[in-house]
């Protein structure tokens, strides 16, 4: 997106409401909220808000380079190349060119700190215009902030409910659960900042990932990130030894990687062979490895139903389907019993990164545990959990609830007889926190709503040092861990 002019980065009709709104507004305050969780993709009835500082330090920035450092009549030009081009008449810029002038964006925007867990209905952030001229300016950035914070938060919420399901297992190490579920989901998005923004979601919960761009946002935007990932081998390269010598490619790439962990696709032509012959062959150069050197070989599934390929299929025809992969490493590999269930060797390991589903997931976790094995596999989460969203997930809206004519304060709201659940709040909003959680009161005075958990993280030229502090990374991810204990102990 950084080649597209940041003022041209909004909806097409919104490029006209300044000659839409009555001439006596002169302020105008919005919202985004996630309304509701109608069609959420967790079993949450909170949202982890996350994006702010993303969007503040790269968007609202991009107004200094594309718009206020460029000379007017460049900006004029581009302007008018697509918005002019596309409504067919020349239109009036002076609001635009008033803009240039004052030479910074006049916006005021608060927020709730980042990876905080907000209930349906509760703002996560409220934006209003600084200086009366420029009203139209409060939801022009509606579009571009929305695509941020929608896509991130929504991220972000799927992987608290997959981290979530982990920790109410008593059964595993809370040392490894951020490194139980990876992000395999890049190739799915749409693009490298999809991606990113995403990954950068799941980065907030997990350690585990294949998500290289998430790692630098998170480091270039938030001060840092908490990223690992382990050597691991694809179908190319297993193909490129051939079906007649996968056994000596198991063999070298073992070999190869005595002292650290790598993860072996095996499905590539017999998965089941892989698993009753291969393995009980390579099982003492494994145990070696791992005894001499710290080595770790994760067997790596790729096709099939995951659960079924894990935690084994009552129905199939042969024992080691009827068993599963993980009750197989253990008949080869061996393990040991703690508090009443069995973990495998540390030498061996499996990962599953298709189709994996938090309904999976747990069915996975629970079956596992119920055949007496702790559930701790890796889950690689792909693009279907992280991309088959939409901003409808958790009805994701920005809307606008008080607006200044002539001075006078005037509370606006809509109220759709046809849409009950578009209802908006009216006035203007005070976010505090009752018994842990956040509540909303609306229609309160200035003096209310400039008080309460809404704090300003931007201000006409600044982001504010309330916003660098409170939202770096290692902030985030610790609110987060802190609301997982509360709700845990529950």
């Amino acid at each position: 997106m950084n080649n597209i002019p940041i003022y041209l980065q909004t909806d097409m009709y919104k490029t006209g409401h300044q000659s839409l709104y009555p001439e006596s507004v002169e302020y105008i305050y919005s919202n985004f909220t996630f309304r509701n969780g109608a069609l959420s993709n967790t079993n949450l009835d909170k949202v982890v808000f996350v994006g702010i500082t993303y969007y503040i330090k790269k968007y609202l920035a991009q107004w200094r380079d594309d718009f206020f450092n460029q000379e007017w009549e460049d900006v004029e030009y581009t302007y008018r190349e697509f918005v002019d081009n596309a409504l067919g008449r020349k239109t009036d810029l002076k609001h635009l060119q008033a803009l240039h002038k004052l030479g910074h964006l006049p916006l005021k925007i608060k927020a709730l700190p980042e990876g905080s867990l907000v209930p349906y209905g509760v703002p996560c952030i409220t934006i209003e215009n600084t200086h009366p001229d420029f009203a139209w300016l409060t939801n022009y950035i509606e579009t571009s902030l929305s695509a941020v914070i929608w896509a991130m938060s929504t991220s972000a919420s799927t992987a608290f409910a997959y981290r979530l399901r982990l920790e109410q297992e008593p059964s595993i190490d809370k040392e490894i659960i951020p490194y139980l579920c990876h992000d395999f989901s890049y190739r799915g998005m749409f693009g490298g900042e999809a991606a990113a923004m995403s990954g950068f979601g799941h980065l907030c919960c997990f350690s585990g990932s294949d998500n290289i761009p998430a790692a630098v946002l998170a480091n270039e935007y938030y001060g840092g990130s908490r990223f690992s990932s382990v050597a691991a081998t694809e179908h190319s390269v297993m193909c490129a030894y051939g079906k007649e010598n996968e056994f000596e490619a198991f063999e070298k790439i073992i070999e190869n990687h005595r002292d650290t962990i790598v993860s072996i696709v095996s499905d590539t032509w017999d998965f089941w062979n892989v698993v009753t012959k291969y393995l009980p062959k390579l099982k003492d150069k494994i145990l070696y490895n791992h005894a001499e050197h710290g080595g770790k070989v994760v067997i790596r599934p790729d096709s099939g139903d995951p659960v079924k390929i894990l935690t084994g299929d009552p129905k199939a025809h042969t024992e080691h389907e009827r068993k599963g992969l993980i009750e197989m490493l253990y008949d080869i590999f061996g393990g040991e019993e703690k508090n009443g269930l069995i973990q495998l060797n540390p030498a061996i390991g499996a990962v599953y990164g298709d189709s994996i589903t938090l309904e999976r997931q747990d069915q996975i976790i629970t079956r596992l545990v119920q055949k007496g094995f702790i559930p701790d596999v890796v889950l690689g989460i792909g693009s279907y959990s992280y991309q088959y969203v939409t901003r409808d997930t958790h009805s994701s809206a920005i809307k606008a609830t008080h607006i200044v004519k002539n001075g006078v304060d005037t509370p606006i709201f809509k109220d759709p007889k046809t849409g009950q659940s578009k209802k908006s709040a009216k006035g203007y909003l005070h976010v505090e926190k009752y018994n842990g959680n956040y509540i909303v009161q609306d229609n309160v005075s200035r003096e209310k709503m400039c008080s309460g958990e809404l704090r300003p993280v931007h201000l006409d030229r600044y982001f504010k040092e309330y916003g660098d502090m409170e939202n770096n990374f290692h902030k985030i991810t610790d609110r987060i861990n802190q609301q997982i204990k509360e709700l845990i102990n529950v």
